[in-house]
């Protein structure tokens, strides 16, 4: 069974994350790249919220994860409290998770209708994009990824002032191609979507792909204290949403043109 479980805010571009191995919540879109660390029973929370979304969960599921967790829940009304106390926490962690967790009286807490997964939303379908040198630029952008995904796992973790990162001087002729193409692959875009260094759909692409040749890079820096096992997760569903923005920005930029 995953530990690793995501969905998308299809109204303000955020990603939430939840790796229920690390007690980690993430929140990433163009502006926002914060983490956390959860209680126990928060995860456990979060975690049947989000496996079981759209569906609610059930008063009675959660009262036994607090039971689980030898935490004093003898009726609704400390039930309620108790998962007041989750929402209050991701309240301060990010002011605009308080709407996060939805109650239906009388049936149990959800998450809200509109988060997708965001690899089955449709907003990331390549189909939308008709032109076939900016397909293939895409496929290219892929191809990197499989490529720099393969290279992660040659590397040591490491930890740094700033965190843990990968020891990348194993591989860094590797990269360094990697991200020469990556640069190629930029000015054929570029030009096939004719467009100049002041407009604003440009300085969009410029963000999402000075984010994508970081993760190309393996520069990728954790916070906390985690195992490869759960940096190389984290990398890997970060990269493919990377991929996915940029296919987006994309799409928006030719339909205008």
């Amino acid at each position: 069974m995953t530990t690793l479980r995501q969905l998308y805010d299809i109204e303000t571009g955020i990603h939430y994350l939840l790796d229920s191995k690390a007690l980690v919540f993430k929140i990433s879109s163009d502006e926002l790249n914060k983490e956390t660390r959860l209680k126990p029973y928060f995860v456990e929370i979060l975690a049947l919220l989000f496996a079981q979304h759209p569906q609610p969960v059930s008063y009675a599921e959660i009262m036994d994860i607090c039971q689980r967790h030898r935490l004093v829940c003898p009726d609704e009304t400390r039930l309620h409290r108790k998962v007041s106390d989750l929402r209050r926490f991701l309240a301060k962690f990010h002011p605009g998770s308080v709407h996060l967790i939805h109650n239906t009286r009388g049936i149990g807490y959800s998450l809200p209708l509109h988060f997708k997964d965001p690899e089955a939303s449709e907003i990331r379908s390549q189909s939308k994009i008709s032109n076939k040198k900016i397909q293939d630029v895409i496929a290219c952008f892929e191809v990197y990824a499989k490529e720099a995904t393969l290279l992660s796992h040659q590397c040591r973790i490491i930890q740094v002032n700033s965190g843990f990162v990968l020891q990348r001087n194993s591989v860094r002729l590797e990269l360094e191609r990697l991200l020469t193409g990556c640069d190629k692959q930029k000015k054929i875009l570029y030009s096939e979507l004719r467009l100049h260094s002041a407009d604003f759909d440009c300085i969009r692409l410029d963000f999402v792909l000075a984010k994508l040749k970081t993760y190309l890079g393996l520069a990728r820096i954790s916070e906390f204290s985690i195992s490869k096992e759960q940096w190389l997760e984290w990398y890997e569903i970060e990269l493919k949403q990377t991929l996915g923005e940029l296919i987006f920005q994309i799409q928006q930029v030719e339909s205008t043109r």
